[in-house]
C-alpha cells in the first residue's frame, strides 16, 4: 500500500482571508516535507511480477485473486484488441474469455471477462443472458446493464422482466433503468410492479422517473388501479405519485393528461375514498406543479386554467375534476376525518377559484384545528395565488402556533402588497417585529420598494451599515472574551442554522461549516460580518419574481430549458416554470445576509465562534497562525 502524505503548513486559500493577514504569511512554507510511504505486512517479501506480454498471459491475468491484477488484465486486452474486432487474435481470445464467464468460481473474473468482451467488441446476446443468470448479484447487475443494446429481443426483455423480482436491490433498479429504453408496451406493466416495490425509495423513484418519460400516466394508472396501493398511503408513495404526475404536466399531452383526470375523479377514485385522498391530493399537486413547465403548442399552462379553459379533448374530464375539487373541500372541513385525510383534501383547495374555497381557508385556520390541517391550509393559500391570500393570514395571526408561523411569513413577503400589509400589521401593533428572521429583516432593509424599505427601516431600527469592514473591527473584542460553546450553539440554532450545516446539524443551502474549525477566530469573524467580501459562484443569490407577482430568493440548484430550482432557507427547494418566470436576477451578493450584528451581540459571537471553532477555549486575540 502506498500512502501520500501531502504537507502544507497553511491550508486555507489566501482569497479567502483579510488581505492585511494573507500579505504576511508565506503560503508556499511546508511544500518540501510531504513524505510517500510503502507498507508491507511485517516480515513481508516483495513478490515479482513479471507483465504479461501475449494475449494468452492477458487472459491470465482475469484469473488472479487480486483485484490490481484483473483490471490490468482487462485493460491490456482491451487495449491491444478494441479497434480490431475482425482479428484473428481477437476471435482466438474470445472464446477464453466467453468461457471465464460461464464456468470461472471467481465472480470478480466472471465480472471482468463479461465487461473486457464488451471492451473488445465481442460481447453476444447469449453472453448478456448467461451474466443475467449468474449466482452474483453484481455480475447480473452489470450483465443488466449491458443488456440495453438487444433491450427490445424477446429473450433479454423477458429476461429483465423476470429480474424485476431479483432478490437483490441493486438489480432491480438496474432494470427500472434499462427498460427506459425499451419501447414494448409490456414494460409499463413491469415498470408500474418495480414501483409498487421499491417506490418507497427516493434514489428508485428518481431512476424510475428516467425510464417512465414517455409513460408516467401509464404507470401512474396501473398504480391507481391497484387497491393494495391506494389502501396504504404514505409519504413515500405520495412522493412517488405527485413526480409521476408532475412529468404527465410538464408533456402536456392531451390523450395522457385526459386519462389522469379520468382515473382521479372516476370510479376507481369513488371506490377508494375510504382509503382518504392521499393519492388524488398528491397527483393533482404534481400536476400543478408539472402544467405551468409545459412548453408546446397549448401554449401557457396551469391546472385553474386547464380545468376552466379545457382544449379539446379534455372537457369532460375537466369537469369531473372540477366537481372532485368540490367535494374535496367538503372532505378538508370534515372534523370527523382523520387529520392526515383532510390535509390531503386541504392540499386541493389550492386550485379551486379562492371566492369559492375563502370560507373553508378562513375555517382551517382557527385554533382548534390540527396543527398538520392549519400548515396544509398555508401551503395551499399558498400555492392558490390570490392576493387576498394574505389577509386570511393575518386576520388569523393570533391563532397561529409557531409551527405554522414561518410558512405564514413566507407567504407574507413572497408580494410586495403582502409584504406591506404584514409590515403595517406590525406597525399597529397586531404582528410582533421579532417573529421576522435576520434573513427576512435584513431582506426587507434592502427591498427595492423605497416606501417597502422605509417601513422597515422603522420598525428594525435603521439600514444594515455598508461598511463592513467597520463593523467587523467593532467586534473584534469578542475574540477576546470569555466565551461558552453551549451558548454558542444556540446562537447556531437561533442564527445560522437555516443555512448552514455543522456536524449534521442544521440545514445546507449555503456551505457545510463542520471544519470551519481549521480557521483562525479573526477569519471567521470576518467571514460572518462582511460575507460578501468573498463570494463563490455556487453560493450567489438569485431572485425570481414571477408573472403572478410572487418573489423568491435562493440558490440555482438545476434549470433546465423547462424550470429553476431555488434552493431557500432550511433547504425548501421551488420549482418554477419557465413559463411563470418574468424576471431572473443575479444578485452581487451571498446568499447570506449582511446585517448579522443587528441580532448578534459581541458575547453571542464570542460564543459563537467558540462553538465554531469545536470548543476551543479561547482567551485572548488569537494569531493568525492558529
Amino acid at each position: 500500500l502506498y500512502l501520500a502524505d501531502m504537507y502544507r503548513l497553511w491550508v486555507e486559500h489566501p482569497k479567502f482571508l483579510p488581505p492585511e493577514i494573507a500579505a504576511k504569511l508565506d503560503w508556499r512554507a511546508g511544500e518540501d516535507r510531504g513524505r510517500i510511504y510503502r507498507i508491507v505486512p511485517k516480515g513481508a517479501k516483495p513478490k515479482p511480477f513479471t507483465p504479461p506480454e501475449t494475449l494468452d498471459q492477458m487472459a491470465t491475468l482475469l484469473e488472479s485473486p487480486t483485484g490490481w491484477k484483473q483490471y490490468l488484465g482487462q485493460r491490456l486486452l482491451v487495449e491491444e484488441l478494441m479497434s480490431f474486432t475482425d482479428n484473428p487474435n481477437t476471435q482466438k481470445v474470445a472464446p477464453r474469455i466467453q468461457q471465464l464467464l460461464r464456468e470461472h468460481s471467481n465472480a470478480t473474473t466472471r465480472l471482468h471477462a463479461l465487461w473486457t468482451l464488451d471492451g473488445i467488441g465481442r460481447l453476444t446476446r447469449d453472453d448478456v443472458l448467461n451474466g443475467t443468470q449468474d449466482a452474483d448479484a453484481h455480475v447480473r447487475h452489470d450483465a443488466v446493464k449491458l443488456s440495453i443494446r438487444w433491450i427490445n429481443d424477446e429473450s433479454i426483455f423477458n429476461r429483465l422482466a423476470e429480474l424485476a423480482n431479483d432478490k437483490d436491490a441493486s438489480v432491480r433498479f438496474q432494470v427500472t433503468l434499462a427498460l427506459g429504453d425499451s419501447d414494448r408496451p409490456e414494460a409499463t406493466s413491469v415498470l408500474a410492479a418495480l414501483a409498487l416495490q421499491d417506490g418507497h425509495d427516493s434514489w428508485f423513484v428518481s431512476g424510475l422517473l428516467t425510464s417512465t418519460r414517455d409513460r408516467s400516466g401509464a404507470v401512474l394508472g396501473v398504480l391507481i388501479s391497484n387497491d393494495q396501493f391506494t389502501t396504504a398511503g404514505s409519504v413515500a408513495r405520495a412522493h412517488l405519485v405527485k413526480q409521476l404526475a408532475t412529468v404527465v404536466g410538464v408533456r402536456g399531452d392531451v390523450n395522457e393528461l385526459a386519462s389522469l383526470l379520468q382515473s382521479l375523479a372516476g370510479p376507481q377514485a369513488a371506490s377508494s375514498e375510504a382509503s382518504g385522498v392521499w393519492w388524488q391530493a398528491a397527483a393533482i399537486s404534481g400536476l400543478g406543479s408539472g402544467l405551468p413547465r409545459y412548453r408546446g403548442e397549448l401554449g401557457r399552462l396551469s391546472l385553474p386554467l386547464l380545468l376552466n379553459n379545457p382544449p379539446d379533448g379534455l372537457k369532460d374530464s375537466a369537469a369531473g375534476m372540477l366537481d372532485l375539487l368540490t367535494q374535496s373541500q367538503k372532505a378538508a372541513l370534515d372534523r370527523k376525518r382523520p387529520a392526515a385525510d383532510r390535509a390531503s383534501a386541504v392540499e386541493l383547495l389550492a386550485y379551486r377559484p379562492f371566492e369559492e374555497a375563502a370560507p373553508a381557508f378562513e375555517e382551517l385556520l382557527e385554533t382548534d384545528q390540527p396543527v398538520e390541517v392549519q400548515a396544509a391550509c398555508i401551503d395551499a393559500l399558498s400555492a392558490n395565488g390570490s392576493e387576498a391570500a394574505a389577509k386570511i393570514v393575518l386576520d388569523r395571526w393570533q391563532q397561529l402556533g409557531p409551527a405554522v408561523r414561518d410558512p405564514a411569513l413566507s407567504l407574507l413577503l413572497r408580494r410586495a402588497t403582502s409584504t406591506r400589509l404584514a409590515l403595517e400589521a406590525m406597525t399597529a401593533g397586531k404582528m410582533q417585529p421579532s417573529a421576522l428572521s435576520i434573513d427576512q429583516r435584513v431582506q426587507l432593509l434592502k427591498h427595492s420598494d423605497a416606501a417597502l424599505r422605509e417601513m422597515a427601516s422603522k420598525l428594525f431600527g435603521g439600514a444594515v451599515s455598508s461598511n463592513r469592514l467597520a463593523v467587523a473591527k467593532q467586534y473584534q473584542p469578542a475574540l477576546s472574551l470569555k466565551a461558552s460553546a453551549a451558548e454558542g450553539a444556540k446562537v447556531f440554532e437561533k442564527t445560522c442554522s437555516k443555512c448552514h450545516r455543522i456536524h449534521g446539524k442544521g440545514h445546507e443551502v449555503g456551505p457545510d461549516l463542520s471544519d470551519v474549525r481549521n480557521r483562525s477566530h479573526l477569519a471567521l469573524l470576518y467571514d460572518i460580518l462582511d460575507p460578501n467580501s468573498k463570494v463563490e459562484p455556487r453560493f450567489t443569490a438569485y431572485t425570481v419574481a414571477t408573472v403572478d407577482g410572487k418573489v423568491f430568493n435562493g440558490l440555482i440548484v438545476s434549470e433546465t430549458d423547462a424550470a429553476v430550482v431555488l434552493r431557500m432557507a432550511e433547504g425548501k427547494e421551488q420549482t418554477i416554470g419557465r413559463g411563470e418566470i418574468e424576471l431572473i436576477q443575479a444578485s452581487k451578493v451571498s446568499l447570506m445576509p449582511e446585517g448579522v450584528e443587528k441580532d448578534v451581540t459581541p458575547q453571542n459571537m464570542a460564543d459563537l465562534l467558540e462553538f465554531l471553532k469545536g470548543g476551543t477555549a479561547t482567551g485572548s486575540l488569537p494569531s493568525t497562525s492558529q
